[in-house]
């Protein structure tokens, strides 16, 4: 029984409004016109309007009904991008925080003196810390050395004799750490290049130094390549001078190669 009155309370609240227009409508035509007022004639135009009236009122209601699911669609879309978009940052920082994510460590490589660098620090670009990190430095200077002590002894382990490594474990964000190493170079060259391979449990990635002997000290440029990504320059691209062709006047923009024949001859 609460079935059907409920029905009745809705069929109300959609068609009285219509029923009563309807009925003004019909009173009005009847007084309008006094040779048509008869039973038929009123029926003719209280059903006419009648159901004109209630189809123009059920097109309104489908309406507001369609705008009200196509608004609440939207409203459930809207969250399920913003629940992705934070499940995917949860899910980069829980990434970051277990390998190191996008961060990239670097060595400051100054101040040479009485052929060695000292006091080296280490360095991490990046949010997160880097895990197991290691870096090889080669000065660039003796990296065919390698190569010529390969072919003399065919042990592939003597490439590696003029790196100098660094073992680094855990590297901390926004934390300088001096290293116990020093990195031994010619220090009467107007010019001192590194290459620094790096590797952590977040990948591999390069870092070159350059020195450039400007009075009493010298300059020092470094840059990280990470694939074929540039995501570090110190200083800025923008800051290094230039040559006359326009490039930046450091030697991983000019040519790594051409640096290395230079630096060995």
């Amino acid at each position: 029984m609460s079935d059907i009155q409920n029905v009745m309370k809705q069929l109300v609240r959609e068609m009285g409004i219509p029923f009563l227009i309807a009925v003004g409508w019909t009173v009005y035509s009847l007084v309008a016109t006094p040779d048509k007022q008869h039973l038929v004639d009123a029926i003719t135009i209280f059903g006419g309007s009648f159901f004109l009236i209630c189809w123009a009122f059920a097109q309104w209601f489908r309406v507001k009904k369609q705008q009200a699911v196509e608004s609440g669609l939207g409203g459930i879309v809207k969250k399920q991008e913003n629940l992705l978009a934070a499940l995917t940052e949860a899910t980069e920082r829980l990434e970051g925080h277990a390998s190191g994510g996008k961060s990239v460590g670097w060595l400051m490589l100054v101040n040479p003196q009485d052929g060695a660098i000292r006091n080296i620090t280490s360095h991490v670009v990046g949010n997160y810390s880097l895990i197991d990190a290691k870096a090889s430095v080669i000065d660039l200077s003796k990296a065919n050395l390698g190569i010529e002590e390969v072919k003399r002894t065919g042990n592939i382990q003597d490439f590696f004799k003029h790196h100098v490594n660094f073992n680094l474990g855990t590297m901390q964000a926004d934390l300088a750490v001096v290293q116990q190493q020093i990195m031994p170079c010619d220090t009467t060259q107007p010019l001192i290049r590194f290459r620094v391979d790096w590797t952590a449990r977040n990948g591999q990635w390069t870092q070159y130094v350059e020195l450039k002997h400007n009075g009493n000290r010298y300059d020092f440029y470094t840059a990280i390549q990470r694939g074929e990504d540039w995501v570090f320059e110190n200083p800025e691209r923008d800051s290094i001078p230039k040559r006359l062709d326009g490039k930046p006047d450091v030697f991983w923009h000019t040519g790594i190669s051409e640096a290395m024949n230079v630096s060995s001859s």
